[in-house]
C-alpha cells in the first residue's frame, strides 16, 4: 500500500518527466515525403576528427555519441561548434565484434546549438575509409580504441 506521501511523490515525479517529454523532441524519423531513407535512432559512442589534417590528426579527435543512423549519415551530439566540413567518425565496438575501428569519411550538413555547451550536428557519409584510405587513418586506430573503450565495473 502506497503511503500518502509516496503517492504524492510519484505524481510529481510523473508530472515532471511528462513535462520533459513535451518540452523535447523524440528521436523519430520525420514523415515519409520527408525522408527517402530510413533513420535508426541509436546511442553508439563516436570519435571524431577533421579531415585533411594529418599532421595532427590524433591530438583532433574528440567524443561525442550518435542520435541516430540511416544507410547515408548520422545524427551526433558533441560538445563543441565542428568548424570543418570535412571530417570523420569512428566507431568501434571492441576486438570480438570489429578488430579495428570502423572510419567514415563525411560532411557537415546541419549544425545546431541545443544548449548546456552541446551541439546536434548532421553528417552525410561520403566513405568508408577502412578500404580506401587505410595508411591515413592506420595511425589512429590506437588512440580512437583508446577513446572508445568498453570499460565494465567490477
Amino acid at each position: 500500500m502506497l503511503s500518502i506521501f509516496k503517492r504524492k511523490n510519484l505524481v510529481e515525479l510523473v508530472s515532471c518527466v511528462n513535462r520533459i517529454c513535451d518540452l523535447t523532441a523524440p528521436n523519430r524519423p520525420r514523415s515519409e515525403e520527408s525522408r527517402s531513407e530510413s533513420r535508426y535512432s541509436r546511442s553508439i559512442p563516436i570519435v571524431v576528427g577533421p579531415f585533411g589534417h594529418d599532421d595532427d590528426a590524433a591530438n583532433g579527435l574528440f567524443v561525442g555519441l550518435t542520435r541516430d543512423l540511416s544507410d547515408h549519415g548520422i545524427g551526433i551530439v558533441v560538445d563543441r561548434e565542428i568548424e570543418t566540413e570535412e571530417l570523420f567518425v569512428a566507431f568501434w565496438f571492441g576486438e570480438e565484434e570489429t578488430q579495428e575501428p570502423w572510419f567514415f569519411r563525411g560532411r557537415v550538413k546541419t549544425q545546431r546549438r541545443t544548449g548546456m555547451g552541446l551541439w546536434s550536428v548532421g553528417i552525410e557519409f561520403e566513405e568508408f575509409m577502412n578500404r580506401s584510405r587505410r595508411k591515413q587513418i592506420a595511425p589512429l586506430f590506437d588512440r580512437a580504441k583508446k577513446l572508445l573503450a568498453v570499460e565494465t565495473c567490477s
